[in-house]
C-alpha cells in the first residue's frame, strides 16, 4: 500500500515533530518541498506508518492538507453549479 501526502509547507516543522514523537523516522520520507504552491510532498509505503500519519493529520486541525481542501473546493463548484441549473 502506497499513499502520497502534500501538506502546506508551513506546517512541515509541525509534522516531522509529531510524527518523531510517535517515534516514525522521518529521514526515510522522500520529502520534497515545493516552493511554488507552498507546499511539500512525500510518499510512504509502510501500512503501520500510514495509519499513524492520518491519524496525526486528523488530530491536527492546523496542518492543513492541500487534498482536503481541493476535495472542500470541488464540493463547492459541485454545489453551485448543481443549483444553476
Amino acid at each position: 500500500m502506497t499513499k502520497h501526502y502534500k501538506v502546506k509547507l508551513g506546517d512541515k516543522a509541525a509534522l516531522i515533530n509529531k510524527l518523531e514523537k510517535v517515534g516514525v523516522q522521518v529521514d526515510s520520507f522522500d520529502i520534497k518541498n515545493n516552493k511554488l504552491d507552498d507546499t511539500f510532498e512525500f510518499t510512504v509505503t509502510d501500512p503501520d506508518t500510514i495509519k499513524t500519519i492520518d491519524t496525526i493529520l486528523s488530530q491536527s486541525p492546523k496542518i492543513n492538507q492541500i487534498k482536503e481542501q481541493l476535495k472542500a473546493m470541488i464540493r463547492e463548484e459541485l454545489k453551485s453549479f448543481r443549483n444553476k441549473e
